[in-house]
Formats: C-alpha cells, structure tokens, sequence
C-alpha cells in the first residue's frame, strides 16, 4: 500500500492559536503521498492569513475558505470528501496533531478488505501539555484498546460500537472513500456525526487498529467538549439515545444494559452543572423510561 494516496481535509473553525502545529504535523509526515484539502468555516479570528500561506504549499489540492458558516462540521466533512482524489481520507481535525509516522504507521495497516484503520489517543490541554490517555472506549473492554488488533465491520459494531462511540476523534482515523455514501452524513448531529459516520461505515468493510498513540486530541476552553450549555447537553444526551436506539432492540438495550451505563452516568456529572434532574426531565419521554428501568434493573441486580 505504499503507492495509496490519501486525501487530507484539514477543516477548520477559529483555532488559528493551534493552526500552525497542526500543519506541521501534517507535512512532516514520513508517508508523503498525500495531498490537502484546507476548509476555513468563515473564521472570525486570524485563521484565513495561515490559511493563505499552507494554499501555496505544492501538496494543497484545494483551498476553500467559507463567507458563511455551514453550522455544521459534518457538512464541512462532506464537502472535503466531495473535493478528494485520494483512496483514504484523513480528516485532520485543526486543534488536534499527530507524530510524524502518524500516516505511515495506518497506510501499513490498510488491506483490501479495510474501510477504516485508526490509532490510539493521548488527550492534552491548550498548551500541548500531556492529559494522560484517551480512556473513552474502555468501560466496554478494559484491556483491548491496549494492544492492536483486526475485525470484521458487523463485528466491531455488534460488540462495542453500537453501545458507544470507541473512536472518539476523527483526527486518529483513515476511512476509504470509496465506501462512503451521501447518507452517512448526519449534519443535523452536532456531537454524534461522527459516531453515525463510523457505524455507517463499517457496515461495508473491516477496521484495524494500533495501539500506538500517534494522535493528540486536544482540549481547551473553546472547544465544543468544554462549554458547558444545558440546551446543548440536553441535545447531545439526545442524539446519544437516538443512536442507540437505531442500533439496538428493547431486548438489547435490557439484556446488555451495562454496556450503555456510561449514559446515566455521564448524565450524572453533566446535571452536576447545572442542577439536579434538569437534563433528565427535558428529554423525551421514552429515553427517562429507559434510564429509569437502567436503575431499578441496577438496583436489583447490579
């Protein structure tokens, strides 16, 4: 796979503060075949005049900086995809970055049969300093993000993706275009896009995984992960449950209820926030059920 070229969209939305390592980390890449895809989302702080400067970079296929915001980064996704030429994509999240052997470590990984290969997370803060690793996915599985490993899609999915999203940022991910369908694209989501992306996704091919930790999520005060918004908490509480209920039964969300205790329980420290039974009380009817027969099942069987 060493001729595979892959198509980096580099969207990005006034992180300007945090442009310019992300760049670097794409171009001192090892694996060089790969051209760039810059998406400005109508920034209003000094991103354009970077912007500007990368677009003359030999590697840059396509430079768009928006007049309007889309109100969507999943939109931005889709038009990057639209405009690659490459057989992967990388989307290069502009507040996150990645070692340099970032792309030649996933490229190795890639086969005929694999639609998306990732690597592990290490979270740090505004600064770049380290925030320990990307735990997310490990209350399904405490040992396998540990090591790499292969499976089929309808695997992946059965066993942990449909219960929670165990590939938590787009910056550690190279998906095959190939594979992608205008209806993967959930632009109404604001937090859940992506984990609807990769379900769709894997539907039709395999993941590979190393558990090499290349990518660098990174959290800061203005990221969407950061403000603290009941309207907004409650929209992504939301989404999760809309998620979970496209992909499981009423038996499934009983018989495997501890797989989905990461919500109630990240429903706990959200209603810390902003005052107790706020966020519970103004979701829809159905899902109060559903956390509400999670306890009694909890309290009586553990």
């Amino acid at each position: 796979m060493s001729d595979l070229l892959v198509s980096v969209i580099l969207p990005n939305y006034n992180h300007n503060n945090y442009l310019q390592q992300r760049w670097e980390s794409i171009v001192n890449q090892t694996y060089q075949n790969f051209e760039i895809i810059l998406l400005d989302d109508a920034s209003t702080d000094q991103s354009a005049s970077l912007i500007a400067q990368y677009a003359a970079n030999p590697k840059v296929l396509h430079s768009v900086i928006n007049t309007e915001n889309s109100g969507s980064p999943f939109a931005q996704w889709q038009r990057g995809i639209d405009l690659a030429k490459g057989k992967f994509i990388w989307i290069a999240e502009s507040d996150d970055y990645c070692e340099s052997s970032f792309l030649e470590t996933l490229v190795a990984l890639i086969t005929d049969k694999t639609v998306l290969a990732y690597v592990g997370s290490t979270n740090v803060d505004q600064e770049g300093n380290l925030l320990g690793l990307n735990e997310n996915p490990d209350p399904l599985n405490r040992k396998r993000w540990y090591s790499d490993y292969r499976n089929s899609g309808a695997n992946e999915i059965k066993r942990y993706l449909r219960f929670k999203n165990t590939i938590p940022n787009a910056s550690a991910v190279l998906f095959r275009k190939a594979a992608v369908r205008s209806e993967f694209f959930k632009t109404d989501y604001n937090y859940c896009g992506d984990w609807y992306f990769w379900l769709q996704l894997l539907k039709h091919g395999d993941i590979a995984y190393s558990a090499k930790r290349l990518n660098f999520f990174r959290f800061h005060q203005d990221s969407s992960r950061a403000v603290k918004d009941e309207t907004k908490d409650i929209a992504m509480f939301t989404e999760f449950f809309e998620l979970i209920y496209m992909e499981s039964t009423s038996l499934d969300r009983l018989r495997f209820r501890k797989r989905f205790y990461w919500i109630p329980e990240a429903l706990n420290r959200f209603e810390q926030d902003h005052g107790a039974g706020k966020i519970y009380n103004d979701l829809a009817r159905p899902y109060q059920k559903l956390l509400s027969s999670w306890k009694r099942l909890e309290s009586l069987f553990g």
